[in-house]
């Protein structure tokens, strides 16, 4: 775990805070989208229709997680337009691999 306290340790101070002051709802979040959205893509791979649902996990583990973020703290101003940006990019490709999913059902490529 060497590795990822330097990563921390080289964050700025206030991004520092901001990373030690997550409540851990909102690192089962994290964890709930980044499983939820790798497990999907898994089964979109294979053509499984039970992607879906848990495309719709992940894109509720992203919505909590910006919750804690951007809501309970200012985590815009903290971590910055990048992280804003970022994590706008990542709701709008869950959204999109949701429609995909949805579309894949209705047309039969996904079983």
């Amino acid at each position: 775990m060497h590795w990822f306290h330097k990563d921390v340790a080289g964050l700025s101070p206030a991004q520092q805070a901001l990373f030690n002051a997550r409540p851990s709802w909102a690192v089962a979040a994290t964890a709930l989208a980044v499983f939820g959205g790798v497990i999907g893509c898994i089964g979109l791979l294979m053509g499984k229709k039970w992607a879906l649902a848990f495309f719709l996990l992940s894109l509720v583990g992203i919505l909590v997680q910006d919750f804690s973020l951007f809501v309970l703290v200012n985590g815009a101003a903290l971590a910055g337009a990048t992280a804003v940006v970022l994590q706008s990019l990542v709701l709008v490709i869950a959204i999109w691999l949701i429609v995909l999913s949805r579309k894949g059902i209705s047309r039969g490529w996904l079983v």
